[in-house]
């Protein structure tokens, strides 16, 4: 069965929430380590912890919030 473009929409956001996590900067710090894209990161540590917090907030809420709406239309039409 073909998945909704609302689904889709939701589950990219929520797999960019999973990406940009704050958990994970320290993988991310260790992966890019010895780089100078490493470097810059690590010395704006404080201004990059911010921006993946608000990245991750909105993907999150925005993911989920597209997912449910297309739950709720799929709902709504097996009720008809």
């Amino acid at each position: 069965m073909h998945k909704p473009p609302q689904t889709l929409k939701g589950y990219v956001n929520l797999v960019i929430a999973g990406l940009t996590c704050p958990c994970h900067l320290p993988i991310i710090l260790a992966v890019l380590g010895g780089t100078a894209f490493g470097a810059f990161l690590r010395n704006n540590i404080l201004l990059l912890i911010l921006t993946l917090t608000v990245i991750f907030l909105f993907t999150l809420f925005k993911g989920l919030k597209l997912i449910n709406q297309t739950k709720e239309r799929s709902e709504s039409s097996d009720h008809l």
